[in-house]
């Protein structure tokens, strides 16, 4: 059974694309799921891509991510004006007739730049969380195109292992009657009932990982069991661009990587919360309205006065270490991040030109001379020039060849996947 490597799965835990679905591109976007007559839904892998970003609960419950990021920026730019309002009166007679009273009004004035610093920190948040957002379409559309290549070469697979099931099944009928007929011995007729049964066990592995393939592509655009799909097959490989190098490559990934942007923007937020707690050392001034009356009518006053408190003690200093500790962390860890990116990129560059050269000779030398030939096997034996027992071996050797081209044709769409995630471009002619 042919092994197929797999990567960047779909599930609830996955923060599944391949770039970020901006407003700017929503002229150029594919239509809607298109439903050919009846119930059937047909997907392009565009269509399958858009689909996922619009319906995936993982995806979803990220994007809430960033309605939180506004809420707080909303929030950070109120100014915290709330004045305090203190009253005592004195009343007398039936009537209660206020005769004397005090009281004072009383406001906090933050007058360091602390309202500025405390937006810029949810404002850069906010870009943190956005490039958050849209990492999780970059993974997302990588997760869809490579589980919906590897549905379409399942079912490539399905239908070869048919095709020689059925060769097989007419060649055991041949057999019988030659087996009769005294050509063959019984040595040979069981034989060819033996590679029979096998081709139909072949059929039943193929339609399992098919269905395994067609399930987790379900999963991946949350689309219910009972809903009727069929996946457009042409998706032909696209020619490689021209100027398409390393170097290239790996400055496009620098500047586009949204988990990249994510870090830098949680650098500039921390350097925001040093200073913001730097300046939480300068106290703030308390401005203050007295007024009284204490002898009755025409005796009101009115003042006014400033306050500040003294820090003698609590000046900020452990909260100000911690947060140039966090900040040391965020560059770290942004540097890592780089450097992670850079490896990708230079891995996956690697590992699709590989896979191109793979696929192409593929194509060349095993496909093509395999069909050719698994024509010219059922002339050869009916003619005697090859017997029985070759015939199965040779078909055989056919079946696997056939089989090492859909790998390579897989790997080759896989590896074009992955080159276009880690760079954060989308598909060529996609």
């Amino acid at each position: 059974m042919i092994k197929i490597r797999r990567f960047w799965r779909v599930g609830a835990a996955a923060v599944l694309t391949l770039s970020t679905v901006a407003a700017s591109e929503a002229q150029n976007r594919p239509r809607a799921l298109e439903e050919p007559p009846g119930d059937t839904l047909f997907l392009t892998l565009a269509q399958a891509q858009l689909h996922a970003l619009e319906n995936n609960p993982a995806l979803l419950a990220t994007r809430r991510l960033r309605e939180a990021a506004e809420g707080r920026l909303r929030q950070a730019r109120v100014y915290r004006f709330n004045p305090e309002v203190t009253l005592e009166s004195e009343q007398v007679g039936s009537g209660r007739t206020l005769r004397a009273y005090e009281g004072e009004v009383s406001q906090e004035v933050e007058w360091a730049g602390q309202w500025g610093l405390r937006k810029r920190v949810a404002e850069h948040g906010l870009a943190s969380t956005d490039g958050t957002v849209r990492d999780a379409e970059r993974l997302t559309r990588a997760a869809v195109a490579a589980v919906f290549y590897e549905t379409l070469g399942a079912q490539n697979r399905v239908a070869l292992a048919e095709e020689i099931r059925t060769l097989n099944e007419r060649l055991a009928v041949a057999v019988s009657d030659l087996l009769e007929a005294g050509s063959i011995s019984l040595l040979e007729a069981n034989l060819a009932r033996i590679e029979s049964g096998r081709a139909q066990t072949r059929v039943l592995e193929e339609r399992r990982d098919a269905k395994t393939a067609l399930l987790e592509l379900r999963q991946a655009l949350a689309l219910p069991d009972a809903q009727p799909l069929r996946l457009s097959p042409d998706v032909p490989i696209p020619p490689e661009p021209s100027g398409l190098n390393l170097d290239s490559l790996v400055r496009v990934a620098i500047v586009r990587r949204p988990d990249l942007g994510s870090a830098a923007s949680r650098i500039e937020a921390g350097q925001s919360l040093v200073s913001l707690a730097r300046r939480g050392r300068i106290p703030n001034l308390r401005l203050t309205v007295p007024f009284d009356r204490l002898e009755g009518p025409g005796s009101e006053q009115i003042g006014i006065g400033v306050g500040v408190s003294i820090p003698l003690w609590n000046r900020n200093q452990g909260t100000i270490a911690e947060l140039q500790a966090d900040l040391a962390r965020a560059r770290s860890e942004r540097d890592a991040v780089e450097s992670t990116v850079r490896t990708e990129v230079v891995d996956a560059y690697q590992r699709y030109v590989s896979a191109k050269e793979e696929e192409q000779i593929a194509a060349v030398s095993v496909l093509q001379p395999a069909r050719f030939n698994q024509g010219l096997l059922d002339e050869a034996f009916r003619s005697g020039k090859i017997d029985l027992a070759t015939l199965l071996l040779v078909r055989n050797a056919l079946l696997d060849a056939e089989l090492d081209y859909w790998e390579s044709w897989l790997e080759l769409r896989l590896e074009l996947v992955r080159l276009a995630a880690v760079t954060a471009e989308p598909l060529p002619n996609q």
